[in-house]
């Protein structure tokens, strides 16, 4: 039998002469408007709101994802210095960073692309010219130098199923993406990458997630505005603290991006459609597989994780922020945290 398998915006054949086929398409969910979407997600933020967060002569970082992700940050950034600019901030006093991770740098014509009117605010990132913050685990969570002297840490991000992350988005875009080598070669090396838990769709006891969620506790962001999206364009818009953020699109993602199987099979593939495609075999949802864990034949969603809801999280914040000038913080450059 041929199968058509997404890759990107198109599409290879695969021919699987030798088995039983059968294709799923999930529900694709509905398209918003990212405008609209981010305007009511930053009034009814989950957590405090980002003018509690921020006043006159305070410095901002706002990290935004880089060209390898479909997120709008024209339009998210556009959305963000409005906010600002009404609590008082001034433009001045705003430096976008462009998350590379280690990616390469942008041009100035895809910075032009990417933000807009905006561009003229952006640096990139170099993962070789960061600071430490702290600490997770012995690893260093090392970030732009922008991010670590900044009064708030603001970002954008695309909340999007993720090979090891679960979901990608939330205090990813900060800690990947204006982060160091040390933390990013951790998180992607085999002892992250070998521990239970760590695989696509799964969020919560994701070794991987929480590693990101307690780095990004250190080194922000403080408040993220983020978007998650399907075939037809951008499903659903966030804002507020990192992990509910991430929690809440997730869980819109799943609903317009999973499908339940019902019948045992011996194996799922599962295709993603995204800028950054990823096609994988999974052997966890074999019938050996599942009763090697004890599970049951029950619904199992290509994302890799159970399909049954859970409420979002939301959680207040801190009530400070950093500031290296000489305000209070809760966050500073001497933290760590360690696992519990």
């Amino acid at each position: 039998m041929a199968v058509d398998v997404p890759l990107g915006s198109e599409a290879v054949t695969v021919s699987l002469p030798d088995s039983e086929v059968t294709v799923t398409e999930p529900p694709g969910g509905d398209p918003v408007d990212p405008r609209e979407a981010g305007q009511r997600a930053l009034a009814s933020p989950l957590g405090p709101p980002l003018s509690w967060r921020v006043g006159p002569g305070d410095e901002v970082a706002l990290v935004v994802t880089d060209v390898t992700r479909a997120t709008p940050d024209d339009v998210l950034l556009d959305l963000l210095l409005e906010e600002l600019t009404a609590a008082g901030v001034d433009r001045a006093d705003v430096t976008v960073v462009v998350g590379l991770g280690l990616h390469r740098p942008l041009t100035a014509d895809e910075l032009d692309d990417l933000l807009g009117e905006h561009a003229d605010l952006a640096v990139n990132h170099d993962p070789d010219a960061v600071v430490e913050v702290g600490r997770v685990d012995d690893v260093p969570v090392e970030v732009h130098p922008a991010v670590a002297g900044a009064d708030l840490v603001v970002s954008t991000g695309m909340v999007e199923p993720h090979q090891y992350a679960g979901f990608s988005g939330g205090a990813k875009t900060v800690v990947v993406g204006a982060g160091g080598e040390p933390l990013i070669r951790y998180t992607h090396g085999p002892g992250m990458l070998g521990q239970d838990g760590v695989r696509l769709g799964r969020v919560r006891g994701n070794p991987f997630r929480e590693f990101l969620d307690r780095a990004g506790d250190l080194a922000g962001p403080d408040f993220c505005l983020n978007v998650t999206h399907g075939p037809g364009g951008i499903l659903d818009v966030a804002a507020g603290q990192h992990r509910p953020v991430v929690h809440e699109l997730a869980d819109s993602a799943r609903d317009a991006l999973s499908v339940v199987g019902r019948r045992p099979t011996s194996r799922w593939a599962t295709a993603i459609h995204s800028r950054r495609a990823v096609a994988s075999w999974s052997p966890r949802h074999s019938p050996r597989a599942r009763a090697r864990a004890g599970a049951s034949n029950g619904p199992t969603s290509v994302c890799g994780t159970p399909r049954t809801p859970t409420p979002s999280t939301r959680r207040c914040g801190r009530a400070t922020n950093r500031a290296p000038s000489g305000r209070s913080s809760s966050r500073g450059c001497s933290g760590s945290t360690t696992s519990t």
